[in-house]
């Protein structure tokens, strides 16, 4: 229950910190891309590489491809891409590739080139040892529920892309449960004025807001002159052209607050800050946060500064 008490906290801090432009207005993903008609965009067969079973498809990206895409996936438009020296025409190196892709937003269309925002996984402990730069997409269980991490990228997208909902909320927490402001003395910038870095930085604050720890943004841009970029789209039969790979649905806005604070809980726990002790638990510390989410709302409404919110963290924590 407190999870979703958490949640609605970080709803009245995002009302609180209220902006009249979301991170994808910012970002001008607004627009959309009228569909033309042109024998040429249907003669991409050659560049099919194979049709998975939930339906999406995979192509070897050229100037057709990349016309379709201009054509059928407007700003907000979910896919996956990666890059690959050799096209892969077996079951195991097809599901290699859909392991280590990224999943991508479409952010705009040039003349030249589509500019998406990626999601990779970032290296876990042993994939560093081993010098990778980039890990594997896996899953996890909380309470017993299996989760996929592409999908956690997925939803975190398709919240930037929301033409409703901020997230200045998650970026106030961001900025409160750091081990400096826990360790530190905080300081006197009141709460209400932490936030806006998505309108300053909008493609670095996902990551950091709501999937720290978990993913890491990069830009991506399709070229038709790539041609060792594959793209995973959906083929729309009744308009000959590309869908998103993702419907837009409904974003599980608590699993996403979840993540984020899960995943600095850890972070949080390791670094271990003054006064915490050695044997600290990412679960004690979650709890703590959790608890500290549900205060915030009236501390913040009163004016509440960063140092009163260090202190009742600290509180939380045990940390005297």
């Amino acid at each position: 229950m407190i999870a979703k008490e958490a949640l609605q906290a970080t709803r009245v801090l995002g009302q609180i910190n209220s902006h009249h432009e979301t991170p994808a207005q910012v970002l001008g993903m607004t627009g959309e891309i009228t569909r033309e008609k042109n024998s040429a965009l249907r003669s991409i067969e050659k560049q099919h590489i194979a049709e998975l079973s939930d339906g999406s498809e995979l192509f070897l990206l050229d100037q057709a491809v990349h016309a379709m895409i201009r054509e059928g996936l407007p700003p907000g438009s979910l896919i996956e891409t990666g890059v690959m020296r050799s096209t892969p025409n077996t079951p195991e190196q097809i599901q290699g590739f859909l392991n280590f892709d990224a999943v991508a937003i479409v952010l705009r269309h040039e003349q030249d080139k589509t500019v998406l925002l990626g999601f990779v996984r970032s290296p876990r402990p042993e994939e560093q040892e081993k010098g990778m730069r980039q890990g594997m997409w896996g899953e996890y269980v909380i309470d017993g529920t299996s989760y996929q991490e592409k999908n956690d990228a997925r939803m975190a997208l398709s919240r930037l892309f929301s033409t409703t909902q901020g997230i200045e909320g998650s970026q106030m927490l961001s900025m409160i449960f750091q081990s400096n402001m826990i360790s530190g003395n905080g300081t006197d910038k009141k709460i209400s004025e932490a936030g806006c870095f998505s309108h300053e930085k909008p493609m670095q604050a996902i990551p950091i807001n709501l999937l720290h720890g978990t993913a890491m943004p990069i830009p991506i841009e399709l070229r038709p002159s790539d041609t060792t970029r594959i793209i995973r789209v959906r083929t729309s039969p009744q308009t000959d052209s590309f869908s998103p790979l993702y419907g837009k649905g409904d974003v599980d806005e608590e699993h996403i607050l979840s993540m984020g604070l899960i995943s600095r809980a850890h972070h949080i726990a390791k670094e271990n800050p003054t006064g915490m002790g050695a044997g600290t638990q990412p679960g004690k510390v979650l709890t703590a946060m959790l608890e500290t989410t549900t205060m915030l709302p009236e501390l913040v409404g009163n004016g509440g500064k960063m140092v009163d919110a260090r202190t009742i963290l600290k509180h939380n924590l045990g940390i005297r």
